[in-house]
């Protein structure tokens, strides 16, 4: 999450460069391939790490999205 605050700024992990790094190194994270798609098996605490780790690696993260609450 880049932000909270006044909106939610999400960056999403990106599938394609998972894909292409897990296959160089396939220890990195403990996942699954089903039907050539990754299904991440790592811990949540994993995972964490993982993404901690590749937070500013080019290429692991799309652009940012964001959300807003809607005030009813």
């Amino acid at each position: 999450m880049l932000q909270t605050e006044p909106a939610i700024r999400i960056s999403y992990l990106d599938p394609e460069w998972l894909k292409k790094f897990l296959d160089k190194q396939p220890s990195a994270l403990r996942c699954e391939r089903i039907n050539d798609e990754v299904v991440i098996t790592a811990s949540p605490k994993e995972l964490q790490n993982f993404l901690l780790t590749h937070l500013k690696t080019e290429g692991a993260f799309g652009e940012p999205s964001e959300l807003k609450r809607k005030k009813s």
